[in-house]
C-alpha cells in the first residue's frame, strides 16, 4: 500500500511545474490554465461521497483498484487532449478516479494494522504520499525544459494504471470484504451525515488543505517569475517540503495514538502552519525553504491527526470509516478547490503575487473558527448512542476528541 500511495500521490501535482508548457500548448492565459488544478479538485470533491458509500456496500479494496486504474487511464488520455475543454474533462476523469482511491486507500490502512498502534501505521501511509507528492513535483520541474509537457503525463499515467495492476494481485482482503455483504444500517449512515462535530471538523481543514494544494502548485511558478529560482531549484525546494511533510506526518500519527487533547493539538499545529506560509514572502532567496520545510513539518501532522478523528467517534465503524472520511474530504475538496482557485488570482493574476502567501495564511486561521460549532453540539441529541464502532470515546454522546 506505501507503495502504491506513492504512486498515487505523484499525479496530485505533476501539473504545476508544466503549468505554462500546458498554457502555451492550448494558448490559455496562465489564470485560465488554473482551471486544469480545480477541475481535477472538483472530480475528487464531488466522488468522495459516492466512493465511501460504495466502499461500505463492497469494500474497500476494490474501490481502491478501480480509482487507480481510472486515474491512471485518464492522464494518459490528457497527454492526447486536442483541445482545452477535452483537456479539462479528463483531467475532472482524473479526480473521480483519485476520490476512489482517497479514503478507501486509508480505510484499507487501518483495517490492516487496528489497535493502539494504528495511528503509527495511518501517519506512516500519509507519509507515503508525501514522498510521491515530492517525486510528482521533483521530476516535471527537472523534465520541463527537455520534454513536452505530454510525455510527463503519459509516463505517469502508464505507472499508474500499472499500479492498479499490482493492487488487484497483491493486495491482501480488508476486515470489510467478509460474507456480510449487505450495506450499512439506515441509521448508521444518519449517524454520519447528521453529525454536526464531523461537520464543523471537516471545515476546520478546509483552509489548511488550500493552503498545503496552493503551496505545491504554484510555488514553482512564483519562485522561477518572481524570485529568480531556477525551475530545478524551485523544484528541489517544493520536494524539501514534501520531505519535511514525511517526518511531520509520522509524528502527527504517534500523536493521535497518545495525546489526551487531539483537537487543541490539531489546533496549535494548523496555526503554526499559518504562519509559515505567512513568512515565505518576507524572505529572502533560498531561505524561504525553511519556510517551505516548517509548512510541510506541520500540514504533514494536521493531516495525520485528520485521518484519525471520524474514528474518535463511536458510530464510525471500520465499514463505515470510509463514509465519514469521505465526509472530511468532501468538505475540503470542493471549499478547498474554490479557494485554491481564488489564489490563482493573487499568483497569476493582475496583482502582487507576494499576497497569495497572505491570503493562504488568513484562510487557514480563518476556516479554524468553524471548531467553536463544536462547543454547542456536544451531546447533540442528533449525535447518537454508540453502535460498536472502532472509536475510543468514553462518556455522552459526543466525541472523545478534545
Amino acid at each position: 500500500m506505501v507503495a502504491i500511495r506513492v504512486v498515487y500521490a505523484s499525479n496530485w501535482f505533476l501539473l504545476g511545474p508544466v503549468l505554462p508548457q500546458v498554457a502555451a500548448s492550448f494558448h490559455v492565459g496562465g489564470a485560465e490554465a488554473t482551471l486544469a488544478f480545480w477541475s481535477f479538485l472538483v472530480g475528487v470533491g464531488a466522488f468522495q461521497i459516492p466512493a465511501g458509500l460504495a466502499a461500505s456496500r463492497w469494500g474497500a479494496r476494490p474501490l481502491v483498484v478501480a480509482g487507480l486504474l481510472l486515474l491512471g487511464l485518464a492522464e494518459v488520455g490528457s497527454g492526447f487532449s486536442p483541445t482545452f475543454p477535452i483537456f479539462l474533462a479528463l483531467r475532472f476523469a482524473m479526480g473521480v478516479g483519485a476520490a476512489l482511491f482517497f479514503s478507501t486507500g486509508v480505510a484499507l490502512v487501518s483495517q490492516y494494522f487496528p489497535g493502539e498502534r494504528q495511528g503509527l501505521f495511518v501517519g506512516a501511509y500519509y507519509g507515503a504520499f508525501n514522498v510521491g507528492g515530492a517525486l510528482g513535483v521533483f521530476l516535471p520541474a527537472l523534465l520541463a525544459s527537455r520534454v513536452p509537457w505530454p510525455t510527463v503525463t503519459i509516463a505517469f499515467g502508464l505507472v499508474t494504471a500499472l499500479s492498479a495492476l499490482v493492487a488487484l494481485g497483491g493486495l491482501p482482503a480488508g476486515s470489510d470484504e467478509g460474507e456480510d455483504r449487505s450495506p450499512p444500517s439506515e441509521r448508521s449512515r444518519d449517524s454520519l451525515f447528521h453529525s454536526r462535530p464531523l461537520l464543523f471538523m471537516g471545515l476546520s481543514l478546509v483552509g489548511l488543505w488550500a493552503a498545503s494544494y496552493a503551496l505545491v502548485e504554484y510555488l514553482v511558478p512564483y519562485a522561477v517569475s518572481f524570485r529568480g529560482f531556477s525551475p530545478a531549484g524551485a523544484g528541489t525546494i517544493d520536494g524539501l517540503g514534501f520531505g519535511a511533510s514525511l517526518a511531520g506526518s509520522s509524528l502527527g500519527g504517534v500523536l493521535a495514538d497518545r495525546s489526551p487533547r487531539l483537537l487543541a493539538t490539531f489546533v496549535t499545529v494548523c496555526v503554526a502552519a499559518a504562519i509559515s506560509v505567512l513568512f515565505i514572502p518576507f524572505t529572502p532567496g533560498a531561505a524561504i525553504s525553511v519556510w517551505v520545510l516548517a509548512f510541510g513539518a506541520f500540514q504533514g501532522m494536521g493531516f495525520s491527526l485528520l485521518y484519525l478523528l471520524p474514528l474518535k467517534f463511536r458510530w464510525v465503524s471500520p465499514r463505515t470509516y470510509s463514509l465519514g472520511l469521505g465526509l472530511f474530504e468532501t468538505l475540503q475538496v470542493l471549499l478547498g478547490s474554490l479557494l485554491v482557485l481564488a489564489g490563482g488570482v493573487f499568483f497569476f493574476g493582475p496583482g502582487h503575487p507576494d499576497a497569495g502567501w497572505v491570503y493562504l495564511a488568513l484562510v487557514t486561521v480563518l476556516s479554524l473558527g468553524t471548531l467553536l460549532g463544536l462547543r454547542s453540539s456536544r451531546g447533540s441529541p442528533r449525535d447518537p448512542a454508540p453502535q460498536g464502532g472502532a472509536g475510543t470515546d468514553s462518556g455522552g454522546t459526543g466525541s472523545s476528541v478534545r
